[in-house]
């Protein structure tokens, strides 16, 4: 079940990077760092159980209930969609390079 997760991950970020690319009329290598670097972010942020969007969540119920919400110790977890734009991060960032390079150096 995660290795189908890690590939549709991969796979809708890629079709993402396919749109973005479309609607600026630019190449698709041209911009899969930048969608890389965004959604691992966005993955960072909001798929953790310490995550800032998490308390804001849970203030939101504290407050429309008046009940506190129990939570566990703060910890960092990632799920395997984070992973999934990390690996697309990372391989976007040495095909980028590894095509420009004449432009790096």
């Amino acid at each position: 079940m995660e290795i189908m997760i890690f590939i549709i991950t991969v796979l809708l970020i890629g079709f993402v990077n396919w749109i973005v690319a479309n609607v600026f009329h630019t190449s698709f290598l041209d911009v899969s760092f930048m969608i890389g670097m965004l959604t691992t972010l966005i993955l960072y942020f909001v798929n953790s159980s310490d995550s800032p969007v998490t308390r804001a969540m849970n203030a939101d119920i504290q407050g429309e209930t008046g009940t506190k919400v129990h939570t566990k110790s703060r910890h960092s977890t990632r799920g395997v969609s984070f992973y999934a734009a990390l690996v697309y991060l990372v391989v976007a960032a040495i095909v980028t390079f590894t095509v420009y390079w004449d432009a790096f150096f």
